[in-house]
């Protein structure tokens, strides 16, 4: 059972707006694609470029499992893990649930 993929079950007015940091990159690849295509098309054919640096990421984190996107948004702490377990993007601290506490050790 990947927690990546499991059924939400919560009732639709409690849900938040929230994603996989798996979700957020294809989210954030196909968005740049059909900007950098549209740039392609109709402004200048140089935004190719940016084409193939969005291509040659895809392919690289496939092999190295080093996502420099994912990496950004830890950083700046929009991965938050939930009461199940799985790391969910909030979004300029849209619907992150309340820091954790860290334990004391005495």
């Amino acid at each position: 059972n990947d927690p990546a993929h499991t059924t939400v079950t919560k009732p639709a007015s409690t849900m938040t707006a929230t994603m996989t940091p798996h979700q957020f990159f294809l989210r954030l690849a196909g968005t740049m694609i059909l900007v950098m295509t549209t740039l392609t098309l109709f402004v200048t054919r140089y935004a190719a470029v940016c084409l193939s640096f969005i291509a040659i990421n895809m392919i690289q984190s496939t092999f190295t499992g080093i996502n420099p996107p994912i990496l950004a948004i830890r950083k700046l702490g929009w991965i938050v893990e939930d009461d199940a377990g799985v790391e969910r993007v909030y979004l300029f601290g849209k619907g992150r649930p309340p820091a954790k506490e860290p334990e004391k050790k005495e």
